[in-house]
């Protein structure tokens, strides 16, 4: 009821204007962010996700070198799993902001 109140008193183009202006730092983003090639997008979300996971694994467990040869197979699969599915809801986002 108080943003009816705060629009009526306003000019139309000052409310159109704000509208407008309304997720444009999103979009600037998402805008970067759909320009990149996907397999640099997926090459940059795997090895943070590896090296995150593979480091604090590392921590947690202090494993023997098998134990640890088999975590780092466990963690690029959970990276590559990741990294694939960050990269595939970007490329379908993709259309929405390359005009934008």
């Amino acid at each position: 009821m108080s943003e009816v109140r705060t629009k009526k008193g306003r000019n139309f183009k000052e409310v159109i204007e704000e509208e407008k202006n309304k997720g444009k730092t999103f979009k600037k983003i998402m805008k970067i962010l759909t320009g990149i090639d996907a397999s640099l997008v997926y090459g940059g979300t795997f090895l943070f996700f590896f090296i995150v996971l593979d480091v604090l694994l590392y921590y947690l467990f202090v494993p023997v070198v098998f134990v640890w040869a088999g975590i780092l197979v466990g963690t690029a699969l959970v990276s590559s799993l990741l990294a694939s599915r960050l990269t595939n809801a970007l490329k379908k986002n993709q259309w929405k902001f390359k005009s934008a």
